[in-house]
């Protein structure tokens, strides 16, 4: 099969590599600007076993309009083509016509605004799309942190509350997250507590 996205892998083993499962970056396409959130599939518990990344595509410009789990590798995006037609606005003469030209030209464009590398600040350049689909993956009550835990037993912290900590509470995770992967952060919809607080009501509860 051709590698018509190669980046796919480069990505997919810098974000392995630097110790996050989720990352993204722009495209513009079609007249239209998207922030594209890249996961490592491998946390995903789907039956994707022939794809490595899942893709999921934020319109900048409308915020109704996002295209979810779009799975890929470096040959193929996993979409039925009426999605792919309709989601990135292609003109209706051009979906019978040479419609593989199309779709190859989609893969060569998306490769070409994918890095082959992670990029710390794309995290915080995105980070209002790459915690949605955080939250998506796995729902909380709210982006304030007030208290951390440890997991009974040998139980770690999900990949998914690892990614939402670096992002918004980076020093608290430093402190006790990167020590400790069995500590989980909690969170809440407002009355953040700041690290000493969440620190101190962590060594308590060790403590009892």
């Amino acid at each position: 099969m051709t590698n018509h996205m190669p980046n796919v892998r480069d990505l997919l083993s810098s974000l392995r590599k630097e110790g996050w499962y989720i990352t993204a970056f722009e495209l513009h396409y079609n007249k239209h600007d998207y922030v594209v959130v890249f996961e490592d599939a491998a946390h995903l518990n789907k039956n994707k076993q022939y794809f490595s990344a899942a893709l999921t595509f934020y319109d900048i410009h409308d915020p109704n309009r996002i295209l979810s789990d779009v799975y890929a590798n470096t040959s193929k995006l996993d979409i039925p083509l009426s999605t792919f037609y309709n989601f990135f606005d292609i003109d209706a003469s051009n979906r019978s016509y040479n419609s593989g030209d199309v779709i190859f030209s989609f893969y060569s464009t998306l490769n070409s605004k994918m890095p082959g590398t992670f990029n710390l600040a794309a995290q915080n350049a995105h980070q209002k799309e790459i915690l949605s689909t955080i939250e998506r993956r796995e729902p909380s009550d709210g982006m304030c942190c007030y208290s951390a835990r440890h997991n009974p037993g040998t139980k770690k912290r999900s990949v998914f509350n690892t990614a939402k900590t670096k992002l918004l509470r980076p020093s608290l995770y430093e402190k006790i997250g990167e020590i400790d992967p069995k500590i989980s952060f909690c969170y809440r919809k407002n009355n953040e507590l700041n690290d000493t607080e969440i620190i101190r009501k962590l060594k308590n509860e060790h403590s009892v």
